[in-house]
């Protein structure tokens, strides 16, 4: 199960989900909600990755309320006195970020030790909006956890290198409904058909 699926069934149940240091914490605010075993094994068996989706979001999420924060403190025409009033939560959201930096980059870490060990890497692509598993080639073994989710052989990832976002979206939509592979093609130079 893809975790953005296991992620979607837990809020439909009712779940409220955070974490902590250490894992996943599911609040069950109305008291109705039920956590079937299905979905409590794919939260087991993908907890890492849910914990690193998490961490990310809410990692981005501070950064660009810090950010936002910042630029009204420096640029805003509010009265000295109210701009230093906000300093503090300033100093909140960037404490906060840098507990979550810490867990983002052990990830990180882990994720390049894991393709050098394995020769495969588990990532969410924000560009396609889901997790992609990039592989060193084809005879790579993958965990049971991986499957399902699109698997891109490195020199598929090499081709796609210098293409537009557009023809990267529209290729990964074609690779999924196809099942197949992209081969000996350099997108980088390629016009997109309604350009040309």
């Amino acid at each position: 199960m893809k975790i953005e699926t296991i992620l979607k069934k837990l809020k439909s149940a009712g779940f409220k989900i955070s974490f902590d240091e250490q894992d996943i914490l599911l609040d069950n605010p109305t008291g109705n909600a039920v956590l079937d075993n299905q979905l409590k094994e794919a939260v087991k068996a993908n907890r890492q990755e849910i914990l690193f989706r998490l961490r990310t979001c809410e990692y981005r999420h501070l950064r660009a309320e810090a950010n936002k924060l910042a630029e009204w403190i420096d640029n805003s025409d509010a009265p000295i006195q109210e701009r230093r009033e906000r300093v503090p939560e300033f100093k909140k959201l960037v404490n906060q970020i840098a507990e979550l930096q810490g867990f983002v980059d052990a990830y990180q870490k882990n994720g390049t030790a894991q393709w050098y060990e394995k020769g495969w890497l588990l990532l969410h692509s924000d560009l396609l909006g889901e997790m992609i598993v990039v592989v060193r080639d084809a005879d790579v073994q993958l965990p049971e956890g991986s499957r399902g989710y699109p698997v891109y052989e490195f020199k598929e990832v090499e081709a796609l290198t210098g293409a537009s976002e557009e023809q990267i979206r529209e290729t990964h939509k074609i690779k999924r409904v196809f099942q197949g592979k992209i081969e000996n093609q350099k997108m980088g130079g390629l016009k997109n058909a309604r350009e040309a």
